[in-house]
């Protein structure tokens, strides 16, 4: 089945491959720490996204749920250990209040 050059799916498609191709390309280092900067700007990007509904604490909710679905468990970690250790210097407060809310991974239920 040929894909037309304006079809959706082409360019989903096409989006997927090339992921595919970068994503095989990126190395793992697990004994490298995560890099506190990168996680800080990508938290409060999701902030920034979530902050701007009306509902403040669906909001919140919103942004601790798209860390836990989202974020692998040592991403997740770093960020609890920075917000405990750090205050979150850097992050929105609503960030701060989400990554408040979240459980630490491998902690019991």
């Amino acid at each position: 089945m040929e894909l037309g050059a304006q079809d959706p799916r082409r360019n989903a498609l096409e989006s997927f491959v090339l992921f595919a191709r970068f994503a095989v390309q990126i190395p793992y280092y697990p004994e490298l720490p995560m890099d506190m900067q990168n996680l800080v700007k990508m938290a409060n990007r999701i902030g920034d996204f979530f902050g701007a509904w009306p509902d403040r604490d669906q909001a919140r909710e919103e942004i601790a749920g798209h860390l836990r679905r989202f974020w692998d468990p040592r991403m997740r970690v770093e960020i609890i250990d920075y917000v405990e250790s750090e205050g979150g210097a850097g992050l929105q407060d609503i960030v701060i209040e989400a990554v408040k809310a979240l459980e630490r991974p491998g902690a019991p239920a």
